[in-house]
């Protein structure tokens, strides 16, 4: 009896610790992003019910149309009132409740109106190999500029997000030296492991073959890493004085130095865009291009954007055939 009684007492002294273990998994299970917009979200909906004297744990469809009605007043576009939404959603169920009935058939209504005053979003111009050729040629190969060079490349052939390979501390490790892998097979190839992705909390690997072309980021990788003369421990991407390669850096470079339209908006996503329209308009397989980017469903379709001279033979395509 007093064993029984002992072995209860004991076992019920963890259940704390077993409940912290559960919370820290729960909030674990959201990346970064999107810890840090649903926490923008929630702050801009107790701010809303405060305004309005509203109770924010009245989750009704009244109170949601109201809260879409006033984020759409202040010029919302849908994707970030979808956001706010899902905020408040992962609030709730963070709480331990269930999730609440956010979209409603008159709410989606709503959402949708909202969608139509929209304007058409300015998508990232996607970066065919072509460009990468005239960069490679206008290009004055300064210690900098190689770096620069062979991190679009990776981004490119490699069909990454910049914050997979970018510096940026508050999101992921950093990329290492170390997390390459050279490996002289009858194709050569490099092995890459990217610590953590937007998708990929744990990190993924990725291979990365030599294109036997004249623009290739597995040769550039090899030429780079022969000439960079910083610390192992070092980001791999880092500038001669030191300072690790970030987003921001790498946009500013992209934008100044590919030949692009005036009216193209280059980012370091065209290089994912890129990739990908490339690989679309030379027939590869759909399940070669879900590879490529690794993506688990058709979503790799919103990523192929014909460039501008591309959608112009459309009408000589239709007259051909």
């Amino acid at each position: 009896m007093f064993l029984h009684v002992y072995l209860f007492c004991s076992s019920f002294a963890h259940v704390p610790d077993l409940d912290k273990q559960a919370h820290l998994l729960v909030s674990q299970g959201l990346s970064f992003n999107s810890r840090k917009s649903y926490s923008t979200s929630l702050r801009r909906y107790l701010k809303f019910c405060e305004e309005y004297l509203l109770d924010p744990l009245r989750l009704d469809e009244t109170n949601f149309l109201r809260f879409i009605a006033h984020l759409s007043a202040a010029n919302l576009t849908l994707a970030s009132i979808r956001v706010y939404l899902s905020g408040i959603r992962a609030w709730v169920i963070s709480m331990g409740h269930p999730p609440p009935p956010i979209y409603s058939e008159r709410v989606k209504w709503a959402l949708r109106a909202v969608g139509k005053s929209d304007p058409d979003p300015i998508r990232a111009a996607p970066i065919s190999y072509h460009q990468l050729l005239q960069l490679q040629r206008s290009l004055q190969f300064t210690r900098d500029n190689f770096m620069f060079f062979t991190a679009v490349t990776l981004g490119y052939f490699a069909c990454l997000r910049a914050s997979e390979f970018c510096h940026n501390p508050k999101v992921s490790p950093p990329l290492l030296p170390s997390a390459l892998r050279f490996v002289q097979a009858p194709t050569p190839y490099c092995l890459i492991r990217i610590p953590s992705s937007k998708t990929s909390p744990k990190g993924f690997s990725l291979v990365l073959g030599c294109s036997q072309a004249r623009v290739c980021a597995h040769c550039n990788l090899v030429d780079y890493l022969a000439q960079r003369h910083a610390p192992a421990s070092d980001p791999l991407f880092v500038l001669k004085d030191g300072t690790p390669l970030t987003q921001r850096r790498l946009a500013a470079f992209m934008k100044l130095h590919i030949p692009h339209a005036p009216s193209d908006r280059i980012t370091p996503h065209s290089l994912r865009a890129g990739a990908t329209t490339e690989a679309f308009l030379h027939d590869l397989p759909q399940q070669e291009i879900q590879q490529l980017g690794r993506w688990k469903s058709d979503a790799y379709k919103a990523y192929i954007r014909p460039s501008i001279p591309v959608q112009a033979q459309t009408a000589a395509k239709l007259a051909y055939h």
